[in-house]
């Protein structure tokens, strides 16, 4: 992507040098071109910032011209377009197609073009750090999801009624099950009355407090009962509030015995 550049598809170039002028006095560089053809052409091999687009160029229209672009492999850039006066129903029009914004050729035009192009550069800017951000946390999780899933403990979260929102592999395997089976299921669902109620006294304490604490705990299975040693991991937002309680629990089955 040529990210500093704006393509100007104008077919006047009496106004192709004034725009020229506007936008890189906002500190970008510009390739004009005068007809539809002509930016298809240049599409093939680059990719703009953003164009400005004039609705009525010789060829075809501003309304063609897209249609034609959005039939290609690679996306369509960011366009502000451009129209005559009187056109202000088209301008609208192609804002239902995907047009950040639309400028009428009056007497403001020129003033106009500079405040414009600023304001989708921010919302371009905006979106792509919005784009990474969600990239680095998909990221993040596999990474972490990776990691929780190479333990050796019994890895799950509860929110604060006690309903797993995820599980490990080995602590669903421990009861038989795959991890989706727990997902959306209480302590109630899975343990007997006494052995959920004191799941859950536990788990009400710890958001109450937000304090870890390891806690030893036995679970029944209908041919033997393991003992693991819970540690708890209360995960707070961003103002302090525990949310969820994320758990590690190893086998001390071996050791009791």
């Amino acid at each position: 992507m040529e990210a500093n550049t704006i393509l100007i598809i104008e077919d006047d170039q009496g106004l192709i040098e004034l725009l020229r002028e506007k936008a890189e006095g906002c500190g970008y560089q510009t390739v004009c071109v005068q007809s539809a053809a002509k930016a298809f052409d240049w599409l093939k091999e680059h990719t703009p910032l953003m164009m400005i687009l004039d609705y009525g160029l010789p060829d075809m229209n501003g309304k063609e011209l897209l249609a034609e672009l959005r039939t290609k492999d690679k996306p369509l850039p960011p366009f502000i377009i451009s129209t005559g006066q009187g056109d202000e129903r088209i301008a609208v029009e192609m804002m239902k197609l995907g047009a950040r914004d639309y400028v009428i050729k009056d007497r403001n035009f020129l003033d106009m073009i500079p405040m414009v192009i600023s304001q989708v550069a921010k919302e371009i800017e905006n979106e792509n750090k919005l784009r990474m951000a969600e990239q680095a946390l998909r990221e993040s999780e596999l990474k972490y999801r990776s990691l929780i899933e190479s333990s050796s403990d019994a890895i799950f979260c509860v929110d604060e009624k006690g309903e797993y929102k995820f599980t490990n592999h080995l602590f669903a395997s421990t009861f038989g099950k795959t991890p989706e089976y727990f997902i959306g299921k209480t302590f109630w669902d899975v343990y007997d009355k006494a052995q959920a109620d004191y799941r859950y006294e536990a788990t009400k304490r710890i958001f109450k407090t937000g304090e870890s604490e390891s806690i030893e705990v036995e679970v029944p299975l209908p041919d033997k009962t393991l003992y693991f040693l819970a540690t708890t991991n209360p995960i707070k937002d961003e103002s302090g509030k525990v949310i969820l309680n994320l758990i590690h629990a190893a086998d001390i089955t071996k050791l009791k015995q």
